[in-house]
């Protein structure tokens, strides 16, 4: 995809590499520490005297999207594409009250607003506070089709997170939000079927959802850093592409479709208002309860987490 406004990129990078949030990273090591370094500067200085650099730079050079990059980017679509990104501004204040435009928050989220039919929300760690929530829920009952794809308890690597998450999974689902949570062996079914990697449920390791992805109305998306949650609303520094393509959105919108069945638990209220989740396998569908696929442990923990008021650092 082609950023608009090319400088962009450098500058945002600049602009951080020269604020005062930065510096050198003797300043933050001990004199062990750099000494420890010392091998891996002289490897990446010059590989070819590091015999393991050296073959793993051989290996990279006969990939084939190295090799014959024209070849290999021969099904690559192009797009006109705008980058958001926070600036180091948002480092230097509260994290309720930074400088207006140093946060990409305000940007995002009007832009997700800009839904018609639907939005399609995958983001591995999915805290959305009380605001998000509304607005979520202001979009599925105005009509917008909204389908959230996360980490299940089984799958995250943040208990926390699934408990900051979990106290607003009834509010959503009352409103008409679809939740979907992602199974921890969802990447080996993934593979098992053959499914191109570049269309693999939007971006998942063995056991853990990554890609951070956003559609709108099957016409645009989001890709970057950011995940729809408040330490990425207001404490860490992000970035991402705004992408207008119908073909590419359109590619990862059926990539979800296909694989959401097989790879997710759809998490529903029952008929008591209790949380249930629907597993499809070959045998048709069925009702689970109590977070599937997670040990008691981990029940427990994300339960002990919830009641703490720590939703902000999340």
């Amino acid at each position: 995809a082609r950023v608009l406004g090319a400088p962009a990129p450098a500058a945002i990078f600049d602009a951080f590499w020269y604020s005062a949030s930065s510096g050198p990273v003797s300043a933050v090591l001990l004199p062990a520490d750099e000494v420890s370094l010392l091998p891996l500067a002289r490897a990446l200085a010059d590989p070819r005297d590091d015999a393991p650099v050296a073959q793993l730079l051989a290996e990279l050079q006969r990939l084939p999207v190295l090799a014959a990059p024209q070849t290999a980017l021969a099904s690559a679509h192009r797009a006109r594409a705008h980058l958001l990104s926070d600036t180091p501004a948002k480092l230097d204040a509260d994290p309720r009250a930074a400088a207006p435009g140093s946060r990409m928050l305000e940007p995002l989220t009007a832009w997700l607003g800009t839904a018609q039919r639907r939005l399609d929300l995958v983001s591995p760690y999915f805290v959305p506070g009380d605001a998000g929530v509304k607005s979520l829920t202001d979009l599925a009952r105005s009509g917008v089709k909204v389908r959230i794809v996360t980490n299940s308890l089984a799958a995250t690597d943040v208990v926390a997170v699934h408990a900051g998450y979990a106290r607003h999974r009834r509010a959503l689902l009352a409103a008409g939000v679809e939740l979907y949570e992602l199974k921890p062996d969802a990447a080996a079914r993934s593979r098992a079927a053959r499914v191109p990697r570049r269309l693999r449920l939007a971006g998942f390791s063995a056991a853990s959802l990554h890609g951070k992805t956003f559609l709108v109305d099957g016409q645009r998306l989001f890709v970057g850093s950011f995940n729809l949650d408040q330490r990425s609303a207001l404490l860490n520094t992000e970035m991402g592409l705004i992408v207008d393509s119908a073909t590419i959105t359109g590619e990862l919108a059926g990539s979800l479709d296909r694989d959401l069945p097989a790879g997710t638990w759809q998490v529903v209220l029952g008929s008591d208002g209790r949380l249930e989740w629907i597993e499809t396998g070959a045998e048709g569908r069925r009702m689970l309860t109590g977070e599937p696929g997670a040990s008691f442990a981990r029940r427990l923990g994300a339960r002990v987490l919830s009641w703490l008021p720590v939703e902000g650092l999340l």
